[in-house]
């Protein structure tokens, strides 16, 4: 198991590389995402502890900047920057049904100047903490656990797509992480015998001063 789930962060990130050189670049979000980030903003506002509203961010801490908002009213922004340029945006509605959060995107997400992570994530919970995850990130998500690297105490990580909620990168993350069923038994069974997974660990290096994330 612990081989198959390295060939896959392999793979990922291979793939990851292939995209940065060979999607088509911008540098300027378009109107109506632009638009729709601030519509989030301005609702985000309004919203107190919300279950799972909020900012989230994944990438690279230095280099790739995923940063998705949502708020159940005004629907999500989605957007892909690198240290130079827009690689990819999209927006739309939202919808929340039994833990998992369904994007209905507005631009056509086959396009690579609109493509998105995922369409559909699980609101994982750990302490404190809110991930936004897809079933395809959660093998990466599980090896970074065992390798220390989650959670994590930055907006963004080496690579991936682990969605983290702004501002929970400070917060403890007692115990196991809230994993669908299948995936906590794949996560118990590869962990060393612990009394779960303190704080702190991270294989990040520090952010870059491009990163926006605290505005």
């Amino acid at each position: 198991m612990r081989r198959i789930v390295g060939w896959l962060i392999v793979v990922m990130m291979l793939a990851l590389v292939l995209y940065v050189f060979l999607a088509p670049a911008s540098r300027d979000m378009r109107s109506d995402v632009r638009a729709q980030r601030k519509a989030v903003a301005a609702e985000l506002e309004t919203l107190k502890d919300h279950p799972w509203a909020g900012k989230y961010y994944a990438g690279f801490a230095r280099g790739m900047y995923l940063e998705l908002d949502v708020a159940p009213q005004a629907g999500f922004a989605y957007t892909w920057d690198t240290c130079t340029n827009l690689q990819s945006e999209n927006y739309g509605d939202v919808s929340w049904n039994d833990g998992w959060l369904h994007l209905q995107c507005k631009l056509d997400a086959e396009k690579k100047r609109y493509e998105i992570p995922a369409t559909e994530f699980v609101l994982v919970r750990w302490g404190q903490r809110h991930y936004l995850i897809s079933l395809d990130a959660m093998g990466d998500f599980i090896s970074r656990i065992i390798g220390g690297n989650e959670p994590r105490s930055v907006p963004r990580s080496r690579g991936g797509y682990i969605f983290l909620r702004d501002g929970d990168w400070e917060k403890p993350a007692e115990g196991l992480p809230e994993l669908p069923e299948d995936y906590l038994a794949v996560l118990r069974e590869m962990m060393p015998p612990q009394d779960g997974v303190s704080h702190g660990g991270d294989d990040a290096a520090p952010v870059s001063e491009n990163d926006t994330t605290g505005e």
